[in-house]
C-alpha cells in the first residue's frame, strides 16, 4: 500500500513539472497614452494640441452642425499557450481594440470617451 502511494505522489510531482505555460502581447504602435489622455482638457485641448501630440486621426466623423468626432485606435494582441505535455495543448488568441473618441466644436475638445472592443 505504501508503495502504491509513493508512486502516486511520484506521478503527480512529474506532472507538475510537464505543465507549461507561454504567454506573449503585442501592440502596434499606439496611437495615445493615457498620459497623453489625462492632459487633456474638455473645453480648453484644440486640433492642434492633438495633432502635435497624438497624430492624425485614424477615422473622423464629420456631425451636423460642423462638430466632428475623432477616433485614435489602439490594437492588442495576446496568445497564450497553455499545455500539459504530450495529454493537451490549448492556444488562446485575443484581439482588442481601444479607441479614444473626441468631439471637436470649432476645433477645442468638448467630450472625450474611450470605446472597447
Amino acid at each position: 500500500m505504501l508503495r502504491m502511494l509513493l508512486m502516486g505522489a511520484l506521478c503527480l510531482s512529474l506532472m507538475s513539472c510537464l505543465f507549461t505555460v507561454d504567454s506573449k502581447q503585442s501592440t502596434r504602435e499606439s496611437s495615445w497614452s493615457d498620459h497623453e489622455r489625462d492632459q487633456l482638457v474638455v473645453g480648453q485641448t484644440d486640433a492642434q494640441w492633438l495633432r502635435t501630440h497624438i497624430g492624425e486621426p485614424d477615422q473622423v466623423s464629420r456631425l451636423e452642425g460642423g462638430a466632428e468626432i475623432w477616433r485614435y485606435e489602439n490594437d492588442k494582441r495576446s496568445k497564450s499557450r497553455v499545455g500539459l505535455i504530450l495529454l493537451f495543448n490549448i492556444n488562446i488568441e485575443s484581439d482588442s481594440t481601444e479607441t479614444l473618441a473626441l468631439t471637436l466644436e470649432n476645433g477645442v475638445v468638448t467630450d472625450q470617451w474611450v470605446e472597447y472592443r
